[in-house]
C-alpha cells in the first residue's frame, strides 16, 4: 500500500536524522542500523512482508526507547498499532 510505503519511510528517514545525531555504543548502532536496513529491503521489495516489517519496527522502538531516543516512538506506535 502506496500511503503505508510512504509513512514508514518517512519514518526511517526521521530516525536516522534523529540517530545521527546521538552518541550511542557502536552495539547499539550497528543493530540499529542492521533493522533499518532490512526496513529498506523489504521497502524495495514488490511484495514487502508485513510480518518483517513490524518486528523490525519493534525492534527499532525497544533501541530507541532504552537509548533516550523518543521523538520517533509515537509514529513507530502508530505505523505497528
Amino acid at each position: 500500500e502506496p500511503g503505508a510505503r510512504d509513512a514508514v519511510e518517512a519514518v526511517v528517514a526521521r530516525i536516522k536524522a534523529e540517530t545521527s545525531q546521538q552518541s550511542w555504543s557502536f552495539d547499539v548502532l550497528a543493530e540499529l542500523m542492521a533493522d533499518l536496513r532490512t526496513i529498506e529491503a523489504q521497502l524495495a521489495s514488490p511484495l514487502p512482508k508485513t510480518a518483517i516489517l513490524r518486528e523490525c519496527l519493534r525492534a527499532v522502538r525497544t533501541l530507541l526507547d532504552g537509548n533516550g531516543a523518543r521523538n520517533a516512538l509515537a509514529r513507530i506506535d502508530t505505523l505497528i498499532g
